[in-house]
């Protein structure tokens, strides 16, 4: 992934629109990027991952943390 990319992760960007950055990881030897965020509105997030779909496919998907589901005993 280019260096222009990985300096769109930074949390200054993602601040500017209401989202925490929680972890970023590339998976060993291939090119695939996951990126866990915190954000209150689900169009931000798509905003602040449009630039890293000149790269190939974007998924955003909703999660939930272990701690919830534990909590409400099921998945």
């Amino acid at each position: 992934m280019g260096k222009t990319h990985w300096a769109d992760i930074h949390q200054d960007n993602a601040s500017k629109l209401g989202i925490t950055v929680e972890a970023s990881a590339e998976a060993k030897s291939q090119h695939s990027l996951n990126v866990i965020m915190e954000a209150a509105d689900r169009q931000n997030v798509a905003e602040f991952i449009e630039p890293f779909a000149q790269m190939g496919i974007v998924e955003v998907k909703t999660g939930i943390t272990c701690e919830a589901i534990v909590a409400r005993g099921k998945c």
